[in-house]
């Protein structure tokens, strides 16, 4: 083992356990989780032997084919790909060897749909990334194996952060020099590993892909008809089976949702502010504000056209929304919405006026609270005035 390597003790005892009445194990996470690191642990662990095997190999059928003739009962097949022959050749396996031979299939992408079937009759178990996350003992223990040595709360913090993502915190433990300032330690980090996404997830996009992820890459987590309105793309259902076959950073939620992978989420805002012009930007937030109005969210719609420099559209929404909710027009819950209007717009609404002056009062501050109020009188006498004059002609 690696002097700089962490003895991975409780996974390799799961998986211990859990293969005693499984036929197969499929692990799944994007690079640098360390799935085949941990595959070694258990067999160098457990003292078995086990055949390895590629699907990027050119001769896998080959192999596979004399794998399975030999006596070897532990067979790992690793960097599970889409190909329909690959698929033909692993389940043929699978369905012609005893219980006696167990296979450990590893993988970037989510459980591919061939391996279902197997999952749900109970012969496979599926593991993701959470199954690999560091804790802060492990992170503690992995700082020392490096050469150094770190607080308990920065070992909790960086499993916080990190999710504890192996390669993530050996580029932080590289840049980490005790007493150093850890936000600006993490913030190196965060770009040393963005060169390591470009390098291993980027280039592996086609432009399709590329064009979809771009698109929607200021989004935590988007629905299909959400990412539709923001890529302009009818095939978005095409091209995320495209990307979902290349590693789990994005993932199916129960919430009837996409998640992407936080770090990855942060890649992709990078990769926006980074490498297209802030009118770019600008169209995809309001865009995104759009559907979030269309769709009632009002406060995520809020978040958008504040993040597009739109003060137009925050006043409007406010309004809309103080007509639904009249009382209070949830001054509390959007005070950062109503604070970003400019004077200049609020001078004009009566109804933004009266909303600034009470929600100063809410927050207990009477001279701002006053001040808006003060300028609610002056508008509602000159309101009157010209009315006045109207009638008098």
């Amino acid at each position: 083992m690696d002097k700089e390597e962490i003895l991975r003790t409780a996974q390799i005892n799961k998986i211990k356990e859990d293969m005693q009445n499984k036929k197969a194990a499929y692990f799944s996470a994007h690079t640098g989780w360390g799935k085949t690191t941990l595959m070694k642990q258990y067999f160098d662990y457990t003292g078995q032997e086990y055949e390895y095997l590629s699907c990027t190999d050119k001769d896998f059928g080959r192999k596979l084919n004399s794998a399975l003739n030999g006596k070897n009962k532990n067979i790992v097949i690793d960097d599970i790909q889409n190909g329909e022959e690959v698929y033909c050749l692993i389940t043929d396996a699978l369905n012609k060897c005893g219980s006696d031979t167990k296979f450990y299939m590893l993988g970037r992408r989510v459980l591919p749909q061939f391996l279902k079937p197997y999952y749900i009759t109970g012969m496979m178990i599926s593991y993701e990334y959470d199954f690999y996350a560091l804790n802060a003992d492990e992170i503690e223990e992995l700082f020392e194996k490096m050469g150094k040595s770190v607080s308990r709360d920065i070992a909790d913090w960086l499993a916080v952060n990190t999710g504890g993502w192996l390669l993530g915190i050996r580029v932080f433990v590289k840049n980490y020099e005790q007493g150093a300032d850890i936000e600006k330690v993490f913030n190196r980090t965060r770009h040393d590993i963005y060169k390591i996404f470009d390098e291993r997830l980027w280039a592996r996009f086609s432009d399709d892909m590329r064009k979809f992820m771009i698109q929607i890459g200021h989004l935590s987590e988007f629905t299909i008809e959400e990412a539709q309105m923001l890529s302009g793309q009818s095939d978005v259902n095409d091209v995320l089976k495209k990307i979902l076959g290349i590693g789990n950073f994005i993932k199916w939620s129960p919430s009837g949702k996409y998640e992407i992978m936080e770090l990855f989420s942060y890649y992709l805002s990078w990769k926006q502010r980074t490498e297209y012009p802030k009118s770019f930007l600008v169209r995809q937030y309001e865009s995104t504000a759009l559907y979030f109005a269309l769709n009632n969210d009002i406060t995520n719609a809020l978040y958008y056209y504040k993040l597009a420099e739109n003060r137009e559209k925050v006043a409007e929404l406010l309004l809309k929304n103080a007509e639904k909710h009249a009382g209070n027009g949830s001054f509390y819950k959007l005070r950062e919405y109503y604070f970003s209007v400019p004077d200049s717009i609020v001078y004009t609404s009566p109804e933004l006026m009266s909303a600034l002056s009470m929600l100063y009062s809410i927050l207990c501050d009477p001279d701002k609270s006053e001040e808006y109020y003060s300028k609610l009188v002056d508008y509602l006498k000159q309101a009157e005035t010209k009315e006045q004059k109207k009638e008098c002609s």
